[in-house]
């Protein structure tokens, strides 16, 4: 019949993928993206937060320290170039990427220092030690 269009079989010898098969390739991997993408922002937030609880921990222990020789609370600051913590004039630590020093407070028979980090879920609202408590969640309230 020459009216009828000639359609050829594919044979096994030839390589490729259907229209079908790259689809559901294309299909697995954005059910693999949608349930990966959360789960490494939910671990990049608890990274933050453990950075900040040890920054907090590492200004605990050394207004700790400062105590132990001296009668009259530290000063506390972050300076640069690499955005130390320094306790009294002297550098002590570098601060973790992204935490900051926010507050202190001193009084006759208690001291408290807290840390910020804006991309953890704790340590947003800040993360705090204290000669009372030790490091908790908080800003020395």
């Amino acid at each position: 019949m020459p009216g009828v269009p000639y359609r050829r079989r594919r044979g096994r010898d030839e390589a490729g993928f259907s229209l079908v098969e790259l689809l559901v390739v294309v299909l697995m991997i954005g059910i693999l993206c949608a349930i990966a993408i959360p789960v490494l922002i939910s671990q990049e937030r608890k990274a933050n937060d453990a950075a900040a609880r040890a920054d907090a921990r590492v200004l605990g222990l050394e207004v700790t320290a400062w105590f132990a020789d001296h009668d009259v609370p530290p000063s506390l600051g972050q300076g640069a170039p690499d955005w130390e913590y320094v306790i009294g004039g002297r550098r002590v630590s570098a601060s973790s990427e992204g935490v900051r020093l926010s507050g202190s407070r001193f009084t006759d028979d208690d001291w408290c220092v807290w840390v910020i980090h804006d991309g953890g879920d704790v340590a947003a609202s800040g993360v705090e030690y204290s000669a009372a408590h030790g490091l908790r969640a908080g800003t020395c309230g």
